[in-house]
């Protein structure tokens, strides 16, 4: 029995490498080669390892000075706002922000 769980990982790994060598979505790979997809990610997801959460992964967001105001966070960009913020600067920001991905 584990001879054939054995090579039942062997080849379900081959097929995980053959589909991200592809370059082509998962979805799209298993259509394509006949393969249900479901069954793909129970076996993507076993063969990938969970990130374990560590102190590390977290960013501590202090409370903003003014309670006034507001806060906007973006891929580690922090933007703070008084109640009196200068809204044309504003739109600068968001429209160079809305140009890269957040």
């Amino acid at each position: 029995m584990s001879l054939i769980f054995s090579n039942k990982t062997r080849d379900w790994k081959h097929v995980l490498e053959t589909q991200k060598k592809s370059g082509i979505s998962s979805h799209r790979w298993c259509h394509q080669n006949h393969v249900p997809y479901t069954t793909f990610m129970y076996w993507k997801r076993r063969f990938t390892q969970t990130a374990t959460l560590s102190r590390e992964s977290f960013t501590e967001l202090l409370a903003p000075t003014s309670k006034s105001g507001i806060q906007l966070e973006c891929n580690g960009v922090r933007v703070l706002l008084d109640k009196d913020f200068d809204s044309s600067t504003l739109m600068k920001c968001l429209q160079t922000l809305k140009r890269t991905p957040c």
